[in-house]
């Protein structure tokens, strides 16, 4: 199946690509649309086999899925309210007054 060989995830505004094994699928958010490609027998992506290889196109979905997932969790993308702050230490403080940084 697709997992078998190492997924390439690409992704560019909303529309996601996985090439794995001998397929190629495509997932545009924006569309609401998703393609599946064999490569072997299609390199140049003409013939569409969403419908005719649905376990194909459901183990690559959930790559898409799961990449998007982890995404959402990157530490870069966190809400910066949920950042955890410490206490700063007295001889930091004392450093920022002194270069002007605290009153």
């Amino acid at each position: 199946g697709p997992g078998s060989a190492r997924p390439v995830l690409a992704d560019n505004e909303r529309t996601w690509k996985v090439v794995a094994g001998d397929w190629s699928y495509i997932f545009s958010g924006r569309e609401s649309r998703e393609e599946l490609y064999h490569l072997q027998r299609d390199p140049g992506e003409l013939v569409e086999l969403l419908e005719q290889e649905k376990a194909a196109a459901r183990e690559l979905r959930g790559m898409v899925t799961a990449a998007i997932r982890a995404g959402r969790e990157h530490p870069y993308l966190l809400d910066a309210a949920a950042i955890r702050t410490v206490p700063m230490s007295k001889q930091v403080e004392e450093t920022l007054r002194a270069l002007g940084y605290l009153d």
